[in-house]
């Protein structure tokens, strides 16, 4: 009888121990995803991260508490980046080189004008490890830059400039900013009416009572102006099909 018994304990005990082993080795052998790092014996899974992130003054992220939206100097733009802590700190030491460089050899040595050109234009691509564009931006932007409580538009040609008074008004949504003139008084000034002709802006004397306009998209004047300023390359602009408004 206790033989019996005996007998039935070291089945008993085998059959644990054998029940223990493959399911520890089936345990090893499985693979999940878990976004806790103490859920097992982990192993980092990189995941290709896009979308824009807003970056204050002090270098907090907008996902970070400290964040303050009011001191945004800076937007990254990832596009399907992939690559471990080291290669993401390399490609924003690679971005910051850049801006560093423009900030000490240009801004610093220029006036109010080129900066807000800077601010508004400035972006630095850099390839991440698996080859993909990234690229870092400044936050300003022309339709702030030029919505100002007072507006003034000039004309001007090499006999100098025109001296008939505007109306000058800008929309943000549109980026036009807009030039109105009395028809007669532009075309008695000698320095107005060499400057452009109404009728090329659309004017017909049957129709608009003696006033023409002239409206002007900020955003490609002063993204002309950038790049005749060196601020920005062209390969660093992105092509817009389309009707881009």
């Amino acid at each position: 009888m206790y033989f019996v018994g005996a007998l039935l304990e070291i089945f008993t005990l085998a059959l644990f121990l054998y029940l223990a082993w493959t399911g520890y080795e089936q345990g090893v052998q499985q693979a999940f995803m878990s976004l806790q790092a103490d859920a097992g014996n982990c192993q980092s899974v990189l995941t290709p991260m896009t979308g824009t992130f807003m970056i204050d003054k002090s270098g907090n992220w907008e996902t970070d508490a400290r964040f303050t939206y009011t001191e945004a100097q800076y937007k990254y733009v990832f596009t399907d980046f992939l690559g471990d802590i080291g290669e993401f700190y390399q490609l924003l030491n690679d971005s910051y080189t850049e801006l560093e460089f423009f900030g000490h050899l240009h801004a610093a040595n220029n006036d109010l004008a080129y900066n807000l050109v800077l601010w508004a234009f400035f972006n630095s691509k850099t390839n991440s490890p698996n080859g993909v564009e990234q690229k870092l931006v400044l936050t300003g932007a022309t339709e702030v830059i030029y919505n100002r409580q007072y507006k003034y538009g000039l004309l001007s040609n090499s006999v100098g400039d025109c001296k008939a008074e505007s109306i000058t008004s800008f929309d943000p949504s549109t980026y036009i900013l807009q030039l109105q003139y009395d028809y007669d008084t532009f075309m008695a000034d000698g320095s107005c009416n060499t400057t452009v002709d109404p009728a090329y802006l659309g004017y017909s004397p049957t129709i608009d009572n003696g006033r023409f306009h002239m409206d002007v998209d900020v955003r490609t004047l002063t993204l002309a102006l950038a790049i005749n300023l060196g601020v920005v390359e062209l390969k660093n602009l992105d092509l817009v099909d389309g009707n881009y408004r």
